[in-house]
């Protein structure tokens, strides 16, 4: 389903984009699932920000996999809390090792995950530009200029 604002983000490699969210949103959910019902007086700030990581992760995938006009600016919203929330507890993980002796899924710059938790807000970033009405119209009067 297309929206006014731009290009379908559920289409071509948004489906790749969507699965990957999905895969995000399962196995973050599931971590932080096993991590506060057992060991969360261990490290109840690492596995907080993991619980908020898996919601983070599960409004995105919703909200690119519906590409409506309110979804797209859900998806900016939480794609761009994302990559703040990964430099933000990546940044502090580094700086207070002692507060993360307990890893979160953000931690380390999503270390434990591959660094895919630092690259994906920046490839969900991209797809909503680029499949952008904005975009379109500003390559439109760039190229009429």
């Amino acid at each position: 389903m297309a929206d006014k604002t731009g290009k379908p983000l559920n289409r071509g490699f948004g489906r790749v984009l969507v699965f990957v969210y999905g895969v995000f949103a399962l196995s973050a959910s599931a971590r932080a699932g096993v991590q506060i019902g057992t060991k969360f007086h261990d490290a109840p700030l690492a596995y907080s920000l993991s619980a908020l990581a898996a919601l983070v992760y599960i409004v995105a995938t919703v909200a690119l996999a519906r590409s409506s006009p309110a979804s797209r600016r859900v998806a900016w919203f939480a794609v761009g809390f994302e990559l703040l929330g990964v430099l933000a507890v990546g940044t502090a993980s580094l700086v207070d090792e002692a507060a993360f002796r307990h890893p979160s899924v953000w931690s380390g710059y999503g270390e434990g995950y591959g660094w895919v938790p630092l690259i994906l807000p920046f490839v969900g970033l991209f797809w909503l530009w680029r499949t952008s009405g904005q975009r379109a119209v500003a390559e439109t009067t760039a190229a009429n200029g």
